[in-house]
């Protein structure tokens, strides 16, 4: 290993890829028996918070939620391929988890559930929309699980206040509260596992 402090652990089937994130957004990569080490984001002079929140795959690519925007990794490759600067005016955003539907990559930020069409150009902050029918304010993840995006809103991860964190669901009609867990509860983190949802808190 290359640093200390390790933050995530994430595995891509696609090309049996493992990424090991630290808290610093230092890099290793496992390639079969190969090791790498990837710190471009770690040395990279951000004003932003930077740090990776989480990772999901698609195909080779892995979409790092970063505390700044969001960055596509080519796990292939081993570089950046490209950088999601969603904030007002393409500023800097924190960005806890995203995910994607055949048409939609969604963002749970610190300010509020954002969402583009995966036709346009996603490095342009102008694609980037707030989604409506859900409360304004931070949203701590956004999941796929049985065919319905879920989204936790999250005064916990705006400010620390426990058991006020919703979950709300979308049909691909409308958004309505879910409930997949009984309130009141607070979720620092989601992730799905197959067909299941894993709730942290």
């Amino acid at each position: 290993l290359s640093d200390i402090g390790i933050h995530l652990l994430r595995y891509n089937p696609t090309n049996n890829t493992l990424l090991i994130i630290y808290d610093n957004a230092n890099i290793d990569i496992l390639k079969g028996k190969d090791f790498y080490n990837f710190s471009d984001i770690k040395r990279k002079s951000i004003t932003g918070k930077k740090n990776i929140n989480e990772v999901i795959f698609k195909g080779n690519l892995a979409y790092l939620s970063c505390g700044f925007g969001i960055i596509v990794f080519d796990t292939d490759k081993l570089e950046i391929k490209d950088t999601y600067l969603i904030g007002p005016n393409g500023s800097y955003l924190n960005v806890y988890q995203t995910e994607y539907t055949d048409s939609t990559i969604f963002a749970a930020t610190s300010s509020g559930l954002y969402k583009a069409n995966t036709s346009t150009l996603l490095n342009n902050y102008q694609n980037w929309k707030l989604v409506s029918g859900i409360p304004s304010g931070a949203y701590s993840g956004v999941v796929k699980y049985k065919n319905k995006i879920v989204a936790n809103f999250s005064p916990y991860a705006a400010n620390g206040t426990t058991n006020r964190d919703t979950l709300y669901s979308y049909s691909g009609v409308s958004w309505a509260k879910d409930n997949i867990k009984t309130f009141p509860y607070h979720l620092p983190k989601m992730l799905p596992n197959g067909n299941n949802l894993v709730l942290i808190d």
